[in-house]
Formats: C-alpha cells, structure tokens, sequence
C-alpha cells in the first residue's frame, strides 16, 4: 500500500494506492507516514492541477470493484461535467434506476474518489446542495472552484 498527501484548499487529501491502481482518496485531519508511488504521485499531480483551474477531468487507473449497480453509479458520475451539476434524479435516470434516486445517495456517499469522480457535482432536485460525505461547506467550495457558484 502507497499512501500520500496534499495540502488542498479543502484540507489534507490522502491518496492511497497499490502497484497498479488508485485505491481511494479521503480528506483526512493529518498525516502519517506515506511511502509513495507512481500512481500517488500522478495522482497527487492532477489534484494540484484541478486546483488551480488547469485540469477538469481526471486520467488515473481507478479500480470500481463495487456492486454493478455501484459501479454504474461512478461511472455516471464521473461522465458530470466541470461546472455543471444534475440531480440525484437525473442520476437515478442515467443509471436505468429511475425510481431509485433516494438510495442512490448511500452509493454516491461512499464514493472511494471524491473530486475525481465528482460526486460533489449532484444536488437536490429543487435546486439545493444537499449533503456531502465532506460537509456542504466543502462541496460548495468544490463548485465554486469549477465556477458553479459566482
């Protein structure tokens, strides 16, 4: 296991990996000892990148080992657009679950890959934030970053 960190404007991003994959990224309240690799390095280079407005879509080998329906979910999620927002609904439709948008929050809260697989980018169907894993302050912040919010 490699494990890193970034200093964000959000806060101290963990980023853990294995040889061949991305595992998983995480705020975190401090650091511990990190070894990294090549995978945290790309990954922590990209980050920077998103952070200063100069990358709006990731290419990092992500490993989605999850149920189908999980998958499918993070998928669609990363398919959101820089700025651009849907709603758990649209959500729900994109992934030929329809009825299902209210569970789909379980599975968007636990997305292994915030930012990356922007999960910040789904709101409320009125229009609302709604919660995030992270706080709505963060996720706001997220979306003031790509320009959602003046």
């Amino acid at each position: 296991m490699y494990v890193d960190y970034l200093d964000s404007i959000i806060g101290i991003i963990c980023v853990k990996a294995n040889d061949e994959y991305l595992l998983r990224i995480a705020l975190v309240d401090e650091k511990e000892e990190r070894k990294s690799n090549h995978i945290t390095d790309l990954t922590i280079m990209q980050l920077n990148e998103y952070f200063s407005k100069e990358r709006k879509y990731f290419d990092l080998p992500l490993l989605f080992n999850k149920t189908e329906f999980q998958n499918t979910i993070y998928k669609n999620l990363y398919k959101i657009e820089y700025g651009k927002v849907i709603s758990y609904k649209e959500l729900a439709i994109l992934c030929g679950k329809d009825k299902a948008y209210r569970s789909l929050g379980t599975s968007v809260g636990n997305n292994p890959y915030p930012i990356i697989v922007p999960c910040h980018r789904v709101i409320k169907n009125n229009g609302e934030l709604g919660n995030y894993y992270y706080g709505s302050k963060i996720k706001k912040e997220l979306l003031k970053l790509e320009g959602y919010y003046k």
